[in-house]
C-alpha cells in the first residue's frame, strides 16, 4: 500500500503539469493577387488590397500566410512577368504546390450595378477541389471594399474552424488560459484611382492664341479658361476671358462659357480629346482716327475640338482649334467669322 502512493502521486502530477493536445498545425496558404471584373481599379490599389487581405486571414489566427516575396520570386524563376497576372486556376494551384502551400486563395472584386460583390475562393491543393468560399456585397469605394474584405475573411475563417473541427473531431477545453495580443491591422493606404484623376478640376489654362478673322486677317492674343469642372461624360469650363489685336483691329476682348465633352484615349486619362460649344460675347475696337474709329459689339457660338497631355508632375498642354461664327453683330451687315489656334498650358499639384 505504501508503494502505490508514489505512483499515485506521480500519476496526479503529471496529469496536472501536461498541457492538453494542441490544436494541430494551420494550413498555409499562398494569396494570389486580388482580380477586379467589370470595374476598373488602379494596381496599387489592387495591391494594396491583396496586402490587407492577407493581414486580415493571418490576424483570424487559423492560417499562416506565404510572404508574397516568395510568390514573386517562383513567378520570376517561371519566367512570369508579375502575380497579378496568375488568376487562373491551373497556374494558382502549381505555383501553391511549388511553394509548399497547403491551400490557395483567390480574391474577386466584380461590379454588379451600382454595388460591388466581393469574395474569396479556399482551394484545397491536395484534393485540387474548392474547399471554402465566402462573399459579401457592399459599395464601390475604397473604405467599403475594405470593409467587405473584413467580413468575407471573417466568413471563411469561421467555415475552415468549422470543416477541421468536424474532421478532427470535437476539441477538449484547454487546461490553461493565456492572453493573445493582436497587433493593430494596417490602414489601408490612401491610392488614388483612375476616374478621380480624370475627374480632377482644372483650374487655369493659359492660351497663347493665333487666329485669322475673314475681313481683318491675322489675330495674335491670349486666353484665360477658368475652372474647368469633369465629370465621367461631360465637363464645362465656367467662364474663358480673352484678348486679342492684329494689323487693321486695336483690341478685341471676350468673356464666355464652354461645356464639352472629354474622350480619353488611356484609363488614366493622361491623353484625351475635347469636343465643345462655347458661347462668348465679343467687344472690336478697330482703332483709327476719330472719323473711322469703329466699336462693335457681338454674340458668337465657337464649336470646337482639342487634344491634351497630362504629365506624372501635373503640367498640362495640348492644342486647340475654333470655329467662331457670329449669331448678332450690333453693326449692321457685318458678320465677321474667325478661326482660333490655342496651346492650353497649365500645371497643378497631382492627387
Amino acid at each position: 500500500m505504501r508503494k502505490s502512493i508514489p505512483c499515485l502521486s506521480l500519476f496526479c502530477l503529471l496529469t496536472i503539469c501536461l498541457p492538453a493536445k494542441a490544436e494541430g498545425p494551420k494550413p498555409i496558404v499562398a494569396v494570389f493577387q486580388i482580380e477586379a471584373k467589370r470595374i476598373t481599379l488602379d494596381a496599387k490599389l489592387l495591391e494594396a488590397l491583396t496586402d490587407i487581405l492577407s493581414a486580415k486571414l493571418t490576424a483570424t489566427g487559423s492560417f499562416e500566410v506565404v510572404p508574397k516575396n516568395e510568390i514573386k520570386k517562383r513567378l520570376l524563376t517561371a519566367k512570369r512577368e508579375s502575380y497579378k497576372d496568375c488568376f487562373d486556376q491551373k497556374c494558382q494551384i502549381e505555383l501553391g504546390r511549388e511553394l509548399a502551400a497547403d491551400k490557395t486563395l483567390h480574391g474577386q472584386i466584380i461590379k454588379i450595378g451600382t454595388s460591388c460583390e466581393v469574395s474569396v475562393t479556399l482551394h484545397d491543393l491536395k484534393k485540387a477541389s474548392s474547399e471554402a468560399a465566402a462573399t459579401t456585397s457592399g459599395g464601390c469605394t475604397e473604405d467599403e471594399i475594405s470593409k467587405s474584405l473584413t467580413q468575407v475573411v471573417a466568413k471563411l475563417a469561421g467555415k475552415d474552424k468549422a470543416t477541421r473541427n468536424t474532421r478532427s473531431g470535437p476539441i477538449p477545453p484547454p487546461t490553461r488560459k493565456f492572453v493573445v495580443v493582436k497587433s493593430p491591422e494596417p490602414s489601408p493606404p490612401k491610392v488614388i484611382t483612375d476616374e478621380q484623376r480624370r475627374q480632377q478640376t482644372e483650374w487655369v489654362d493659359l492660351v497663347p492664341v493665333v487666329g485669322y478673322e475673314l475681313e481683318d486677317g491675322i489675330l495674335l492674343g491670349s486666353d484665360l479658361f477658368v475652372a474647368s469642372l469633369k465629370w465621367e461624360d461631360i465637363a464645362w469650363t465656367i467662364m474663358e476671358l480673352g484678348f486679342w489685336s492684329g494689323a487693321k483691329t486695336n483690341l478685341i476682348w471676350h468673356i464666355g462659357s464652354r461645356p464639352f465633352v472629354p474622350i480619353n484615349l488611356d484609363p488614366k486619362g493622361k491623353h484625351s480629346l475635347r469636343i465643345g460649344l462655347g458661347v462668348d460675347i465679343r467687344f472690336w475696337d478697330n482703332g483709327g482716327s476719330e472719323s473711322d474709329h469703329e466699336e462693335f459689339l457681338g454674340l458668337y457660338v465657337s464649336p470646337g475640338i482639342g487634344y491634351t497631355f497630362r504629365t506624372d508632375v501635373g503640367l498640362r498642354i495640348g492644342v486647340q482649334l475654333n470655329a467662331s461664327l457670329c449669331l448678332f453683330f450690333d453693326s449692321g451687315d457685318r458678320r465677321p467669322i474667325m478661326f482660333m489656334l490655342g496651346i492650353p498650358i497649365s500645371w497643378q499639384a497631382p492627387l
